[in-house]
C-alpha cells in the first residue's frame, strides 16, 4: 500500500547535539531470585549514583540484555523521566561481547564511558577521567575504576 503525501518531518532540522561523552551501562536481571535477589536494588543504586554525578555533561545509554519485567519497568521509568537518554532492549541475553558491539556502535558521543550495572559512581569520576584523557590525547583507553588496596 503506497502512502499519500510526504512525511511532515522530512525537511525539519533537529536541534539535537550529542554530548561529548556517552556513558554506556550494560544490565542483565533475568529474575529476582537466588543470585539476582538484590540486583534490582543494586541497579537502582548504580544508576542513581550515575545520575547524581554526571549532571548534563554526558548522555546515558543503557543496554538491557534480557531482563525481567520489574527491571524493564524501572528502566522505562528512568527513560521517561529523562535520566536515560537511550535505552536499547534485547529480548534475550546476547552475551556481554554481543551487547558491547551493539551498545558501542549506537553511542553517539565522541567518548564512551562504560560500566556494568553494579558500579557506584563517585563525585568527580567523569571529570577525572576526562582530565587524564586530555593530558594524554594518544591514550586509547582510560580507566576510572578505583582499585582496592592501591597506594
Amino acid at each position: 500500500m503506497s502512502r499519500i503525501g510526504i512525511n511532515p518531518s522530512r525537511f525539519k532540522k533537529t536541534d539535537y547535539q550529542p554530548a561529548q561523552v556517552t556513558v554506556c551501562v550494560l544490565t542483565y536481571l533475568p529474575h529476582l531470585e537466588g543470585y539476582f535477589r538484590q540486583r534490582l536494588e543494586i541497579l537502582k543504586l548504580s544508576l542513581g549514583s550515575l545520575a547524581a554525578n554526571i549532571g548534563s555533561q554526558a548522555d546515558v545509554l543503557v543496554f538491557d540484555n534480557g531482563s525481567c519485567r520489574e527491571a524493564l519497568e524501572y528502566l522505562d521509568a528512568l527513560q521517561q523521566s529523562g535520566r536515560i537518554n537511550f535505552l536499547i532492549r534485547s529480548k534475550e541475553n546476547i552475551g556481554k561481547i554481543g551487547a558491547w558491539q551493539l551498545m558501542f556502535s549506537a553511542a553517539p558521543g565522541e567518548i564512551i564511558a562504560y560500566g556494568d550495572d553494579d558500579i557506584y559512581y563517585y563525585p568527580g569520576w567523569l571529570e577525572a577521567g576526562l582530565e587524564v584523557m586530555n593530558a594524554f590525547p594518544k591514550a586509547g583507553m582510560v580507566s576510572c575504576v578505583p582499585v582496592r588496596n592501591a597506594s
